[in-house]
């Protein structure tokens, strides 16, 4: 079928290629410029090739904006953050010496509890059991989906083969409120267009 009504799902999937390849893609299409819009006096160009992301000290994490309008109506409109401005990246030793495939099937573990005391308990919890016989893919499912959403939540990165050394209460990334933003109310904003 046309994918008019998916032009939003794969600018989704553009822009997260883009943010984990650090590469911003092409602008396909485009011969002529209007002369009035002035890019050089706006700093600003169109990217006409693949293009390395700008790195640097002076450089802002990278974040991608796409508004989405496609043929038949669909409206998305999105910001995507880089990975690196919520979770800082893995500098210690001995991770960074860790064969590629290890360092990159990270898991998620997430945990949640009533409060900050709570949340930090239910990773000393889990510490008082046998990590190392354990299933960690199992372990990242259970924590993730047969597990009660408290309002005070948080996750860690761990390594499958290394969860004894990698779970510990000073690994764990919290919002920096305490809390989830789970209880704030939802706003709908239909513009007119298309079959809503």
């Amino acid at each position: 079928g046309p994918g008019s009504d998916s032009s939003g799902l794969t600018s989704i999937i553009k822009a997260v290629l883009a943010l984990e390849r650090a590469e911003i893609p092409p602008t396909v299409g485009i011969q002529t410029l209007n002369p009035k819009l002035d890019l050089d006096g706006r700093n600003m160009r169109v990217v006409t090739e693949t293009t390395p992301w700008p790195r640097g000290p002076t450089q802002r994490a990278r974040r991608v904006s796409v508004n989405s309008f496609g043929y038949g109506g669909a409206n998305a409109h999105f910001i995507l953050d880089a990975v690196e401005m919520h979770v800082p990246p893995l500098s210690s030793v001995d991770m960074m010496q860790e064969e590629d495939d290890e360092r990159r099937a990270l898991l998620l573990l997430p945990f949640s509890g009533s409060s900050s005391v709570s949340l930090q308990r239910r990773v000393t919890d889990l510490l008082g059991l046998d990590l190392d016989k354990m299933d960690s893919g199992a372990l990242a499912h259970t924590l993730g989906v047969r597990r009660s959403h408290l309002p005070t939540r948080g996750f860690i990165l761990a390594r499958p083969r290394h969860l004894r050394q990698d779970v510990t209460p000073e690994r764990m990334r919290a919002s920096p409120d305490g809390g989830s933003h789970s209880r704030f109310p939802l706003t709908f904003l239909f513009s007119g267009h298309g079959a809503q």
